[in-house]
């Protein structure tokens, strides 16, 4: 069956305002929970952000598919007889930093919960990567994203001299690709509820404080909500201490 786009947002209106008996209705009569938003994420992600187990439950049994790994988990905890209460998101106590999505309807802005900079000797110089995760705690949120439940989380890599490794302060750092011809791999990931690439990185590292480093990074990728391009590119801002977990056989820290 064929839904217009104004079926599909009235069931999933239903879904958010809890409306257990019209949901139930809805998919008794053979609403498709599947049915999608054509430029959107899939509309299913509108119902984590209550992480209401009793309404993720109803539209697993309707066939709903996980469109996030936090769903999938979810999800596979009912199919083995669990009721999906331990995967309630924890809240970040001492944020590290902020994460700032500047798009084009205005700013959605995150917590930072975790922020590390990891670095891995190799034969010739090091390989640096820094890795930013909210875990989705949402200082200020947009009306077309609320009920997504994004958490995003940042990560970028690139290689590095052991010599810059030691003296990081006063140090940028620019990854204007996502991807590297020389190792043929990714160096770049954005989630959010997706997966897409960070381009035109700009990464400063600013003060230091023993092994945290005050970190700003700048980058784009594509809106959050509208994957296929129809609006400008998202600024990606981050900036907060990020956290060097010590690897053998590097110095300087």
């Amino acid at each position: 069956m064929t839904y217009d786009i104004t079926q599909i947002k009235r069931f999933w209106d239903r879904v958010a305002a809890q409306d257990y008996e019209a949901v139930q209705q809805a998919v008794t009569d053979g609403f498709d929970v599947n049915a999608p938003i054509p430029g959107k994420v899939p509309p299913v992600t509108f119902a984590q952000s209550a992480e209401n187990m009793v309404m993720l439950k109803l539209l697993w049994e309707a066939g709903a598919h996980p469109a996030t790994p936090w769903l999938g988990d979810v999800f596979a905890d009912f199919a083995a007889g669990g009721d999906g209460s331990k995967f309630k998101r924890k809240k970040v106590r001492r944020p590290v930093g902020k994460l700032i999505l500047h798009r084009f309807n205005g700013d959605e802005t995150y917590a930072l919960e975790r922020a590390v900079i990891r670095v891995e000797r190799r034969e010739i110089g090091a390989q640096i990567e820094l890795r930013a995760q909210t875990n989705g705690t949402v200082i200020k949120s947009l009306p077309d994203t609320q009920g997504l439940h994004g958490t995003p989380d940042a990560w970028v890599s690139n290689a590095i001299s052991l010599s810059e490794v030691e003296n990081l302060v006063g140090m940028k750092l620019s990854v204007p690709h996502a991807y590297d011809e020389n190792t043929q791999d990714f160096n770049t990931n954005f989630y959010y509820v997706e997966h897409e690439p960070l381009l035109t990185n700009e990464i400063e590292f600013v003060s230091r404080s023993k092994n945290r480093y005050r970190v700003k990074w700048t980058s784009q990728t594509l809106d959050v909500n509208y994957y296929d391009g129809s609006k400008p590119d998202t600024r990606v801002e981050i900036e907060g201490w990020f956290t060097l977990e010590a690897q053998d056989g590097v110095r300087g820290w």
